[in-house]
């Protein structure tokens, strides 16, 4: 009876084991090659990320390039410049600006030698009324007051004013006609009213036989009135 009950265990641990072996094999997992790139590219980028992370960041400087030398003067030396003396100085003088009639009129800064004064109208006086188209003489009375006489060359010619009423101008062309300083002359044109009504006037001056106009201006001035 002892040795059945000594059996037992024995008897047990070779059940056992005969089942263990009767066991199957467990069956091996098959591998995704893909899975296996995909994970080894994840592993390196992580590899390369901590790396880049652990390298410093370089740090730039910016070195500009120096400024072009500015031209430089010869410098001479002391004794040299010594021995140079400066520059004489230029006397200069006013530029002192006169009118052509002064120029051409004064005698060494005393009387004129052209002048003249308007006297008195002998004609036609200003404010007459005219007709359209009516021609007139008109003629003023004028001194010399210069120092000079007008003679062959001096005229009375246009200076300003309405053109519209015409007019030749007057020129002294003979003897009896020239006039000695302190002297009177009348001079005088044709002239013509225009056609439209209105107030009309112009200007004259009298010129020597050099160009240069002289003395007071002589003026007419008229109204064309409808009749």
């Amino acid at each position: 009876m002892k040795i059945l009950w000594r059996s037992i265990p024995v008897l047990f641990l070779v059940v056992l084991t005969a089942c263990q072996g009767m066991q199957k094999a467990p069956t091996p997992t098959a591998i995704d090659p893909i899975a296996v790139f995909t994970s080894a590219v994840q592993t390196v980028a992580a590899e390369l990320t901590q790396t880049a992370q652990a390298m410093p960041t370089p740090t730039w400087t910016f070195t500009p390039e120096p400024p072009p030398l500015a031209p430089t003067q010869p410098v001479v030396p002391a004794e040299t410049s010594a021995l140079v003396p400066p520059p004489p100085a230029i006397a200069t003088q006013p530029i002192l600006l006169a009118s052509p009639t002064a120029l051409a009129l004064a005698t060494g800064g005393g009387p004129l030698c052209d002048n003249a004064i308007f006297i008195k109208d002998v004609t036609i006086e200003d404010g007459t009324k005219m007709k359209p188209g009516e021609q007139f003489k008109k003629v003023w009375r004028i001194q010399n007051t210069g120092v000079c006489t007008w003679d062959d060359g001096y005229s009375l010619v246009y200076a300003y004013g309405d053109g519209r009423l015409g007019g030749n101008g007057f020129s002294i062309n003979s003897k009896a006609e020239f006039t000695a300083p302190g002297e009177v002359l009348d001079v005088g044109m044709m002239m013509t009213a225009p056609e439209k009504p209105g107030t009309y006037g112009s200007c004259w001056q009298m010129r020597n036989d050099r160009g240069v106009l002289f003395g007071t201006p002589l003026c007419v001035a008229i109204e064309v009135v409808k009749q």
